[in-house]
């Protein structure tokens, strides 16, 4: 099996050096060390790697990047999103549907990609959103279209939960 190269942007830890990066895995802890990345202390901006992967499984290091650092608004409480169920909100004047599955909450750009639908009257089911107009399924935690008529993801976005408020980073 053969894997073309992706670009991943990757934010790299405070006082980064090469131990704590948890998710990211061992082949990152390695190069970012030797990179050795840093979050720097101007609020509103983060230094990320920009990684490589290569085709042996491999990440190399590509370089540096400045990128915006998220900036979260409230959305909705935790209780008003039943379990199996999207709410749309507005954040920062953006439609989002904020889902709930299994516990777990997800935040959507509330658009289907295909049909320009809007995707709140849709099911969530295990893990993925359907399009209401073609039955378009889109992965709750990437986006990523499950099935056809839709080939484009859809975008997602960060959130936190904080004092039972559901905060969604919108840019």
């Amino acid at each position: 099996m053969s894997l073309s190269p992706e670009r991943l942007a990757l934010p790299v830890p405070q006082r980064h050096n090469g131990t704590g990066i948890g998710g990211y895995g061992l082949a990152l802890k390695h190069h970012a060390s030797q990179w050795g990345g840093y979050r720097d202390s101007v609020a509103g901006a983060v230094d990320v790697a920009i990684m490589i992967a290569h085709p042996e499984g491999r990440l190399q290091i590509k370089g540096k990047r400045r990128m915006p650092q998220a900036v979260y608004a409230h959305a909705i409480s935790v209780d008003s999103v039943e379990t199996g169920k999207a709410v749309k909100v507005e954040v920062n004047g953006r439609d989002v549907l904020i889902c709930n599955w299994q516990g777990e909450f997800f935040a959507v750009a509330n658009k289907c990609s295909h049909a320009d639908e809007a995707l709140e009257c849709g099911r969530v089911r295990n893990g993925w959103i359907s399009c209401p107009a073609h039955g378009a399924r889109f992965d709750l935690a990437s986006g990523e279209a499950i099935n056809p008529p839709a080939q484009d993801p859809i975008a997602t976005f960060a959130l936190r939960v904080v004092d039972g408020m559901i905060e969604v980073a919108v840019g």
